[in-house]
């Protein structure tokens, strides 16, 4: 279907122009038009066969595609969060099992500081990608969401035990310094034993 190819072809344009800029949607490069362009053509292929395909993806999952791109371009070139999540929700509702609407949708989450959810999206778009369709660039985003999620768990971990930590420290300091006054080999043991604990302590909490 000519209309369908149409839209494919602007959609190839401005992905590989994205490559060219290192997957940034920059200001000052814009794709809405020719994204606004490609879905007209899509939508207009939709109405003539709602089962049509295009390179072995349905009408849909290009519709979605290019609303997954629209919600990003709107993120970053435009900083509209409520708009580009709405654009994303679209993409998924028409082709929530594509790869790159699965990315666009963990970075609109991360941006809007659901990392919990950008997190469940960048995993599963690394899952559904096949190793020629940019699953690096899903896995690095995948990667920086778990790092964030890591340090993020730790620190909650030391907010939630900071009291028993820092009694902890008050009872070693003291007892540490009554080790060095009475020169006791057990109050060394206990000292150390003491300091174990409260690491063991701030490990368990952390996971």
């Amino acid at each position: 279907m000519q209309a369908l190819a149409r839209a494919e072809a602007l959609v190839a344009e401005v992905e590989v122009t994205l490559q060219q800029l290192g997957g940034k949607y920059e200001p000052g490069h814009s794709f809405l038009p020719a994204l606004d362009q490609a879905e007209q053509e899509t939508r207009q292929a939709r109405q003539l066969d709602p089962k049509a395909e295009q390179s072995g993806y349905s009408v849909d999952c290009w519709l979605g595609r290019i609303l997954a791109h629209k919600g990003l371009v709107l993120l970053f070139e435009f900083h509209q969060r409520g708009a580009a999540l709405e654009r994303v929700l679209q993409a998924a509702a028409r082709c929530g099992e594509m790869p790159m609407i699965q990315y666009a949708m963990a970075l609109v989450y991360e941006a809007l500081g659901r990392r919990k959810e950008a997190l469940e999206h960048a995993r599963q778009a690394v899952d559904l990608a096949d190793r020629t369709e940019q699953s690096s660039e899903y896995r690095r985003v995948l990667e920086r969401l778990e790092a964030a999620s890591g340090l993020v768990m730790q620190l909650r971990a030391f907010r939630g035990s900071w009291r028993v930590l820092a009694g902890l420290g008050v009872a070693l300091l003291l007892m540490l310094f009554f080790a060095i006054e009475i020169e006791h080999p057990a109050l060394w043991v206990l000292v150390l034993v003491l300091s174990g604990i409260s690491f063991g302590y701030w490990k368990l909490k952390s996971r």
